[in-house]
């Protein structure tokens, strides 16, 4: 399971600039913490209903979020038009994601702590293939973990299995991590934020691994499908 904002995409150097000016646009708060760890929880939808609880002392109500997402997204379409080349994949996220995709025996999902529309966005926007990939975002919980958990729902679905063998997120950030381990899953670490922070039961690189170290380092191969592939 893979975060997408500085995990798949390379993106955190305008994204959240352009949400900041949503917010100001459509609400007219200006004064916003920029460092998303002052927050609760750390997702597009945690962090609108907190900005808006400390601004006017009240919950953000369902119209305000929709317009600040409709506001967000087209800022985001604008900034990509103009600035085309600044939304890429991060080295080696592509054929890491190519390379799970072909495998039988491995499945795979998105679970964002953005919003839904920005999120594929960004990801087929960099070449990234979402068909048939089972995919939860901000827009429909607000904490990190019952992102996390609908991603993993959907995912049991689209494959068609009761249970999995074993589950990994694959994030950039401490609120990854953190999320993580309270589901009790395997957490792969990217980025030079989590190097030290890893505990010893956790894998970090410092971009997307190649599909063949990923797996076996979590200890996936299978016997009938090695894990010496080399992605393409």
């Amino acid at each position: 399971m893979f975060d997408v904002d500085g995990t798949l995409v390379d993106s955190l150097h305008y994204d959240g600039e352009l949400f900041c000016q949503a917010v100001d646009e459509v609400l007219g708060i200006r004064e916003i913490n920029p460092d998303w760890r002052a927050y609760t929880h750390v997702t597009s939808s945690g962090i609108l209903g907190e900005i808006v609880l400390r601004a006017f002392g009240r919950l953000v109500t369902e119209e305000e979020s929709a317009a600040v997402q409709g506001r967000f997204n087209g800022l985001m379409r604008a900034y990509h038009a103009v600035h085309t080349t600044h939304c890429q994949p991060l080295p080696g996220g592509i054929p890491l994601w190519a390379a799970l995709k072909q495998r039988s025996d491995v499945a795979i999902a998105i679970a964002t702590g953005g919003w839904g529309a920005e999120a594929r966005l960004k990801l087929e926007g960099c070449g990234y293939d979402l068909q048939q990939v089972p995919f939860a975002a901000a827009c429909e919980a607000t904490s990190r973990q019952a992102i996390m958990q609908l991603a993993h729902h959907r995912a049991l679905t689209q494959y068609a299995v009761t249970a999995f063998d074993a589950v990994a997120y694959v994030g950039d950030g401490h609120w990854d991590q953190t999320a993580t381990r309270s589901l009790g899953w395997r957490f792969v670490g990217v980025g030079a934020e989590l190097q030290s922070v890893m505990a010893d039961d956790e894998l970090w690189w410092p971009g997307p691994p190649a599909v063949n170290e990923l797996l076996e380092c979590l200890g996936w191969c299978m016997a009938s499908q090695t894990c010496t592939t080399q992605a393409e």
